[in-house]
């Protein structure tokens, strides 16, 4: 029998904030679909609160909107070697997540993840209070929805690989 890996998917964003709740709606479309081994979560804020949901698990993979002025709007990887560049993980109420990630490393390292990925989706800056979102982003579900599933997939692979070890 191998070794029970826990998994996180985690999806971020503001449910009332247009194209901002992507990272939320995708993971709970995925959760249905996605290995029931896995854990998904879904929360509306920065720093702190993601560091604390992230720990005890091995393997996280973070879903988030990147608000950019940026015509065009990428959907963009990154994982534990550079997320410094992943400033866009934060609330105006909170820490960075950079930061909070860095706090957890010194103070609960034997909690901390040993692999975070971050799948960063760019949207419009929203100016305006809603809760829908727009056709450009709505058409990178099922693209985001591979991503995640791909990712996942790795996940177990990696764990698979350790228990033949």
């Amino acid at each position: 029998m191998g070794i029970e890996i826990r998994i996180l998917v985690l999806g971020i964003g503001n449910e009332l904030a247009g194209d901002d709740i992507i990272g939320i709606q995708v993971v709970r479309e995925v959760a249905e679909i996605g290995p029931p081994e896995i854990d998904y979560k879904q929360i509306s804020t920065g720093g702190l609160q993601i560091l604390e949901t992230i720990l005890g698990y091995e393997k996280v993979l973070i879903v988030d909107s990147i608000e950019t002025n940026s015509p065009n709007k990428r959907i963009l990887k990154f994982n534990s070697n550079n997320l410094s560049d992943a400033t866009f993980l934060t609330s105006p109420h909170d820490i960075n997540f950079p930061t909070a990630l860095e706090i957890g490393q010194k103070v609960l390292p034997d909690q901390m993840p040993k692999t975070i990925r971050i799948i960063g989706i760019e949207i419009p800056v929203q100016e305006i209070i809603t809760d829908e979102i727009s056709m450009e982003t709505s058409a990178k579900i099922p693209t985001i929805k591979k991503l995640i599933l791909d990712e996942i997939n790795r996940f177990l692979r990696e764990n698979d690989h350790l228990d033949h070890e």
